[in-house]
Formats: C-alpha cells, structure tokens, sequence
C-alpha cells in the first residue's frame, strides 16, 4: 500500500509539474473520434464508431518526458538526458519499444495482455484493459522520468 501512495504521489508530482511548465508535446494534435452514446466495457471509440478493444492491432508509441532538478536543463537547452526504458508486451521476450529504437510499432492486444514498462530501477506493469485502451495511453513514471506509451488503434 505504502508503495502505491508513493507511486501516486510521484505520479501527481509529476503530472503538475509537466502541466505547470509544459514539459512536453507528443503533437497529439489530431482531433479524437467522438462516439455517441459513448463506449462501454470492452469497446473503443474509433472512426467507425465503438468497435472491440481486444482481438485487433494498435499502434503503440512511447514518449519519455523529464521532471523535476533534471527538468530546468531539459526545459533551457533543449537537451534531456533521458535513461534507458523498455517496454515489453506481455507473451513476448523482447522489448516492443525501447527509449533507443523505433519511435512506435505495430501490436496485437488480446484480452489480459499487459505492459511492462521498465526503467533502470524499477518497473511497472499494466493491464491493457478497455478502459486504458478507451483513454489511448498509459502514464508510469520513476524519481525524475515520466513513460507515456500511446496506444492508437488501427482499423480492423
């Protein structure tokens, strides 16, 4: 329990400090579908309409952002000295996405899939469940980095 407050309190940190001094910009720019009557259980809202959550491909994307002493010189200079992240979808030995690869992939998302997000100290594991997959990322974050991956799905 004591873990999870701290967790949430690092999480909160973080989350104000990236709104107070825009840490970040994914260029999410493009406008969300909007669905109505809004999706419930295990669907997503998508062009289409509300269509499955699980049993399709997404494409995933990660995006590291630094908070915190570190952040004043990323903010300043433009230049974030980020640590190595892996993220690993459950099933699979390999990392999906990693801070030193490819910016997104493709993957498939079957119902009780999770994700792994490790950094060098710690890690987090998430269940990708229709809700988190409704919201189109998942946030976790250690002392000092926040991982956001983006999960957009692709048409079935």
């Amino acid at each position: 329990m004591e873990e999870h407050v701290a967790f949430t309190k690092i999480y909160l940190s973080a989350l104000l400090a990236i709104a107070a001094l825009g840490c970040t910009d994914d260029g999410d720019d493009v406008p969300e579908p909007s669905c109505q009557p809004e999706c419930v259980g295990d669907d997503i809202c998508t062009e289409g309409g509300c269509e499955p959550a699980f049993e399709r491909d997404y494409r995933a994307r990660l995006t590291l952002s630094r908070y915190g002493q570190g952040f004043e010189v990323c903010r300043v200079t433009g230049e974030c000295q980020l640590p190595y992240v892996a993220v690993y979808l459950s099933g699979k030995d390999a990392p999906i996405l990693e801070s030193t690869g490819p910016a997104s992939t493709e993957i498939g998302v079957t119902k009780g899939s999770s994700l792994g997000i490790d950094f060098p100290t710690e890690r987090c594991d998430l269940e990708l469940t229709a809700a988190r997959l409704r919201a189109g990322s998942l946030t976790c974050g250690t002392v000092g980095v926040l991982a956001r991956v983006s999960m957009d799905p692709m048409p079935l």
